[in-house]
């Protein structure tokens, strides 16, 4: 009653048939059916992502012409990240709704005695063995990544970044977060930044408000914690103890009490100070990082950035603009064996997959205060997100 004190009734209207609206959701389970079948994902699944990807993000992900060639460690140093697209229906998703070109970041990281691991935060899927944040041999890495079917470009730190990373700060950080649980809590926040800007159509804030009290209940009998409700909370001042008990109509009364509208709800910045519940190996609260978001939080441990922004806030596109990885003036740094399987002037190395990876803005942003807290992103071209690259 509350809601309908404060909203009034509310009436969705879609302009398309029940027959089409059937279709539409036909297509799109099809698009995700490279999760539930195993490690790889079929030539079928994979063609029809690679199309998804073409027709509503602009991204050509084409059949790869250049076999994969195996990657000389010697090359790889504490801090570069791999930049990597499963043709799945969840990576095509995040690219498509935020303008990435890819879905998941991992970085490379030398042990004391100079191996060299992939660190990663990362889910326990049907095709990777291992969730929460964790560090993998790299030849193993590769070995588990090429059965997954994942598409790996290699972005090297740029010079100046490379000179400044603390390999010793960067190893303490990640001993600290390896075994966190993979960073649910703030998967939403990095790409919802404004009221209306982020939501493809026809997708509107209100319609989000109703739909997710909708399906509460049924989310509720998986037994696992709703990420969206504890940042509703976070965004609420609750503690975090009580973070775990917060329903969304505990939420949405909450929001009122406060004067919040959903809208500004939905948009308050992610921090990285915050800590959720359940998160550490023993249950106990601890920060939430997705795939990127670890990874720009080693950077920032390894002295790549003062503490200008939050790397809460950021997608996969944020992280890996940023200077702090090598830009297109560095191409020329690449081994041999990248610039002969790669465009030529490409700052970044594919060296694993069936589909050709661009990632044309990579290392082009410099860091600045608050970034990437108010940033539109609307598909397929994405040309709001272009223009406030420099202030949002």
């Amino acid at each position: 009653m509350g809601d309908l004190a404060a909203y009034g009734a509310r009436v969705f209207r879609f302009p398309a048939s029940l027959s089409s609206a059937v279709e539409a959701v036909w297509q799109t389970v099809e698009l995700f059916r490279g999760p539930l079948s195993g490690a790889g994902v079929s030539k079928g699944d994979a063609d029809r992502n690679a199309a998804f990807l073409r027709d509503y993000a602009h991204c050509d992900m084409s059949p790869r012409e250049h076999a994969d060639f195996p990657m000389d460690e010697a090359d790889i140093q504490s801090g570069d990240a791999f930049g990597i697209v499963r043709l799945d229906g969840l990576d095509p998703l995040i690219m498509w709704g935020t303008g990435s070109r890819i879905g998941h970041t991992a970085a490379a990281l030398r042990s004391q005695d100079g191996q060299l691991y992939v660190v990663e935060s990362q889910d326990h899927t049907s095709y990777w063995p291992v969730g929460r944040v964790q560090k993998t041999p790299f030849n193993e890495w590769v070995r588990l990544a090429s059965l997954a079917d994942y598409n790996v470009a290699w972005m090297p730190l740029s010079r100046k970044a490379r000179d400044r990373f603390n390999e010793t700060a960067a190893r303490e950080a990640f001993a600290g977060w390896e075994g966190l649980q993979y960073g649910f809590y703030n998967v939403l926040w990095g790409w919802i930044d404004t009221p209306t800007g982020n939501f493809p159509w026809p997708l509107h804030p209100q319609l989000l408000m109703v739909a997710l009290g909708i399906l509460e209940p049924l989310l509720a009998k998986t037994r696992k914690p709703s990420f969206v409700n504890a940042a509703f909370g976070q965004r609420l001042g609750v503690s975090v103890e009580e973070l775990g008990g917060l329903t969304t109509r505990g939420a949405y009364a909450l929001a009122r009490k406060a004067g919040v509208t959903f809208e500004k709800l939905i948009t308050m910045p992610e921090r990285d100070s915050w800590a959720y519940p359940n998160q550490t190996p023993s249950g106990g609260p601890g920060p939430a990082m997705v795939c990127n978001v670890f990874v720009c939080r080693l950077w920032k441990a390894a002295g790549l950035f003062d503490p200008l922004f939050d790397c809460s806030e950021f997608t996969p596109l944020d992280t890996y603009q940023l200077t702090a990885l090598a830009g297109p003036g560095d191409a020329a740094a690449m081994p041999p064996a990248c610039r002969a399987g790669n465009p030529p002037g490409s700052p970044l190395c594919q060296f694993l997959g069936k589909y050709s990876m661009s990632i044309p803005t990579v290392g082009t942003v410099e860091p600045f205060a608050g970034m990437r807290e108010g940033c539109p992103s609307t598909p397929p071209d994405y040309e709001d997100r272009v223009k406030a690259a420099g202030w949002c």
